[in-house]
């Protein structure tokens, strides 16, 4: 409550020691204290709706309840086991400003480079770069492609046309490859906010426990696992520092 009402004190950002307060508000625990903070910024500052913007997600909470803070997220249940303990996990930051769990996402900054962080998350397990991962606006693209073709292999059914249903049927393979996973990765989603070109950044696949079912004995059952992506790029909008995304 204190920080919601030091920020409406201010008011406006009028020089750069404002402003710097302001974005270190952007990191508060509360979405309500990040939400009065994000509209002086984008108010008022041009480089952020240029930069940390497009990261920026909506609270979660109304009312008194915006005043509650996030939890910090548990690096186990994200598919981080193996960066806990590590003496370089503690470099990761949360950023709640650009984290949803309502949209399984949590990203993290460092200053460690992402070969470093690649290291430290994935253990040499393989990785892939943005061109091989379909992003949302080339699946969409896809599956608009994907509804014509369906109307005109109709079309061609309809009218008994087997060379037009054979030159259709090459054209679905097509599309469905460009929309497929790469091989040994089930679940990768691209992240559309890196300034970077795509083939910068690098995605891997983590495995995340998933609580374990109790059955009608009280007895814990075997514990699963859920793929999560994990996404790595430098980031000017974050002084050029590595962005780790977890898609979950």
């Amino acid at each position: 409550m204190l920080a919601e009402m030091g920020l409406r004190r201010l008011g406006k950002i009028g020089s750069p020691e404002d402003r710097e307060a302001v974005l270190a508000a952007l990191d508060h625990t509360a979405p309500g204290v990040r939400a009065i903070a994000r509209q002086m910024l984008e108010v008022q500052d041009d480089r952020f709706r240029k930069g940390l913007g497009p990261w920026m997600r909506a609270g979660q909470r109304n009312g008194f309840g915006a005043l509650v803070p996030d939890e910090q997220p548990d690096a186990t249940r994200l598919g981080l086991a193996s960066a806990v303990g590590a003496k370089d996990a503690a470099t990761l930051r949360w950023r709640p400003f650009a984290s949803d769990a309502r949209e399984g996402r949590v990203v993290f900054t460092t200053r460690l480079s992402p070969e470093q962080v690649l290291q430290l998350v994935a253990k040499g397990q393989k990785t892939f770069d943005g061109s091989q991962v379909p992003g949302r606006k080339q699946q969409e693209a896809a599956m608009k492609s994907m509804d014509s073709i369906k109307q005109e292999l109709q079309a061609a059914a309809a009218r008994g046309d087997l060379k037009a249903l054979q030159e259709l049927s090459q054209r679905v393979n097509q599309q469905m490859q460009a929309v497929a996973p790469p091989p040994g990765a089930t679940s990768l989603r691209a992240v559309a906010e890196f300034a970077a070109a795509p083939a910068q950044v690098r995605y891997v696949q983590l495995n995340a426990p998933l609580p374990p079912r109790i059955d009608k004995d009280g007895k814990a059952g075997k514990v699963a696992t859920r793929p999560v992506t994990a996404a790595v790029a430098r980031d000017e909008a974050f002084g050029g520092e590595t962005v780790l995304v977890i898609l979950y």
